[in-house]
């Protein structure tokens, strides 16, 4: 093979999702992300952070900038509202899971997700970026799944949570 060749052909389509792409399975929306933070218990106990938020738009991403680079915001608040984000996220991430597994639609998203993979027979690779701010394509479209490879991930088990790497 010389310089600049291929070793395999891309697929002609590509996949980009976004947040509304696990909406169906109850994910949240940046709204919804918003709401799920505020609820948490970290953000009771800190009356800043709380008035923050609600003085704020409802871009939890820009609240998050906006905490962590402030000198204003002491560590056990940053510590508290980075708290707060995880609880969020794990939150949305076991709710997720549970549709999913549940869900006899997510046989159809992974029949879906999986005419972006490309045929190997023919050395083609297919590509799909994701925007989520979840694990739900590493999850179900991992290595340990034979739909697609992940570069670099040799137990599909890290997003479940129960791998040691």
């Amino acid at each position: 093979m010389s310089i600049g060749q291929r070793w395999f052909q891309p697929r002609r389509d590509v996949l980009l999702t976004g947040a509304g792409f696990t909406h169906p399975f109850r994910g949240y929306l940046a709204t919804e992300m918003w709401a799920a933070i505020f609820n948490q218990a970290e953000i009771r106990r800190h009356d800043k952070l709380r008035k923050c938020m609600i003085q704020g738009d409802l871009n939890f991403e820009t609240i998050y900038d906006m905490i962590m680079e402030s000198p204003e915001y002491e560590p056990r608040e940053k510590a508290a509202f980075l708290n707060a984000l995880r609880n969020a996220y794990r939150q949305m991430d076991e709710i997720i899971s549970d549709q999913a597994s549940r869900v006899s639609a997510f046989a159809v998203c992974q029949s879906f997700v999986s005419r972006f993979a490309g045929y190997l027979q023919q050395q083609e690779r297919g590509f799909i970026f994701t925007l989520n701010q979840d694990l739900f394509i590493e999850r179900y479209y991992s290595n340990g799944n034979s739909l697609m490879k992940i570069p670099g991930l040799e137990s599909p088990g890290w997003f479940r949570g129960n791998s040691s790497g």
